[in-house]
């Protein structure tokens, strides 16, 4: 036999504090607890926009939130304190189903007992679940997986005003770069960024050294400080492949142009110094006095020129280059093809009749024009740098 307690009207509350909360859910039409919901299927109701954030105390969006910032009325709560002391008064009536009255009270005792202490003075506050979720969501970002969340770009910078309630996470200070760059979590990153350090540390490190030999070298041609002729700019300088003496690069440059009826060939492309012949100029920022680091930047010099196409092929005329397959740089043609071309000996062949016709006229008076013809001649098959 059921027993139903009937409590009177004047005390008499809701049922559950839930049933005026419009089911989120239900509203989405995708509730499948039905009639059994502890929510509110009437659309009718009013819906809580009460900020769930805000009741944990870590909305970010302050007085421009869109949900309402305002505590849960105590209705609700004292209308349960009031169920409880009525339910323990002598007002309180038991019934049995069929209308009558109980005459056993210890089975009504009983039922009192065990529904007492839902309706207890002491009970905890009722927080909806959607709450309790929201809660535990929160707390577990807080202090859980923040190896899955980023740094925070403006920490590293010193302008995050954020504090502890950013959404990022504030890195440790690397003792290297003194940058607060390393992850609290994350050991492979930390790991990372110290290689990266380290690499950046030593070069660094060797750019600085670079530098101070740099500092005092004279260029062997004009007598000057190189790092002094052009400080703005930092002029570079010219390194022979066979030989260590120093030069700038456009004094060296302009020493290997001076060919013409006072200067042979095998001269300007030599050392000014010591003679020594050798077939190109390697501009450099810095000094190099090592040998093997002198191959080093040879072999990165010869490579980049290979990708940079040759001036004097510009129009496809693989002829034109009088260096031919000896020239360092790129022939390509329209169509992306690669050419070399012919050795220089059987392009300067070729040239032959052009002297020969430069010949037939000769007994003109144009002899300033003869000059320009042979000089640019000699210039375009000579000019290596």
């Amino acid at each position: 036999m059921r027993i139903r307690e009937f409590i009177p009207n004047s005390v008499a509350p809701t049922t559950t504090l839930t049933s005026k909360i419009l089911c989120r859910y239900f509203a989405n039409n995708i509730c499948r607890e039905g009639a059994s919901c502890p929510f509110s299927h009437d659309r009718n109701s009013k819906p809580d926009r009460t900020c769930r954030y805000y009741l944990i105390g870590k909305c970010d969006f302050g007085t421009s939130c869109r949900y309402d910032h305002k505590r849960p009325p105590l209705d609700g709560v004292k209308a349960v304190k009031s169920v409880a002391r009525t339910t323990g008064s002598p007002n309180a009536t038991k019934v049995v189903e069929n209308g009558c009255s109980n005459s056993e009270g210890v089975t009504t005792a009983a039922t009192v007992n065990r529904s007492g202490h839902v309706f207890s003075v002491d009970a905890t506050e009722f927080i909806p679940s959607w709450k309790v979720l929201a809660l535990s969501e929160v707390n577990t970002v807080a202090s859980g997986s923040l190896g899955s969340l980023p740094l925070c770009p403006y920490f590293e910078t010193g302008d995050c005003d954020k504090g502890d309630k950013c959404q990022f996470v504030h890195g440790d200070v690397c003792d290297l770069c003194n940058v607060p760059c390393l992850h609290p979590t994350d050991t492979e990153q930390r790991a990372q960024h110290r290689r990266e350090c380290i690499d950046a540390h030593e070069a660094a490190m060797e750019e600085a050294f670079a530098e101070a030999r740099s500092a005092d070298k004279i260029c062997g041609i004009c007598m000057e400080n190189i790092r002094q002729v052009n400080a703005e700019r930092k002029s570079r300088f010219g390194i022979l492949e066979g030989c260590r003496h120093c030069f700038c690069l456009d004094c060296i440059r302009q020493w290997r142009r001076n060919q013409n009826d006072h200067f042979e060939k095998k001269t300007v492309r030599s050392c000014p110094e010591c003679r020594t012949h050798s077939d190109f100029v390697v501009p450099a920022t810095y000094w190099v006095e090592d040998q093997a680091d002198k191959n080093d930047l040879i072999a990165r010099f010869r490579e980049n020129t290979k990708r940079k196409q040759c001036k004097y092929v510009k129009e496809g005329h693989i002829d034109d280059c009088p260096f031919g397959n000896k020239c360092f740089y790129k022939h390509e043609l329209p169509d992306g093809t690669i050419v070399e071309g012919d050795s220089p000996r059987t392009l300067q062949r070729r040239r032959r009749p052009l002297y020969s016709e430069v010949w037939s006229f000769s007994d003109s008076d144009s002899e300033d024009d003869f000059s320009r013809i042979t000089q640019g001649i000699i210039s375009q098959a000579f000019n290596l740098v």
